[in-house]
């Protein structure tokens, strides 16, 4: 009987914890600005495979590739600190986001402004980024 109450209460916790993690999925992909905030706060906590989910970068072939490169990227790139500073709604599906971000490049800190394209695609919002982003 002791088995059969931890099972369910470890199954219970299992079920709460994917409702979280979708929720958060559904929330950060629901407006542009929450998909960005997304994308900062995973590179900064280092969880690459989730910060790639946030970006439709046309720059590679496949997932490998785009995940080999920020795996690469962010092993010598830390990122401590972000900010939003302006958004304009270009559309429905497309928004413009300036950021700010700090950067500690193997030691050598750099403040960096950057505008993000925002688009949205099949109902979520993706940071876009090409060869001329």
């Amino acid at each position: 009987m002791k088995k059969k109450v931890i099972f369910i209460s470890a199954f219970s916790f299992l079920c709460f914890f994917i409702g979280v993690v979708i929720l958060e999925m559904k929330k950060s992909s629901d407006n542009p600005e929450d998909t960005l905030v997304s994308y900062f706060y995973n590179l900064k906590e280092e969880n690459i495979d989730k910060a790639i989910l946030y970006v439709d970068d046309k720059r590679f072939k496949n997932s490998y590739e785009l995940r080999s490169f920020y795996l690469n990227e962010f092993s010598r790139v830390n990122l401590l600190d972000f900010r939003i500073l302006n958004i304009s709604k270009i559309d429905q599906a497309n928004t413009v986001i300036e950021a700010t971000f700090k950067l500690d490049d193997e030691g050598n800190i750099k403040n960096i402004n950057n505008t993000f394209k925002l688009k949205k695609k099949n109902g979520k919002w993706k940071i876009y980024i090409d060869e001329n982003s």
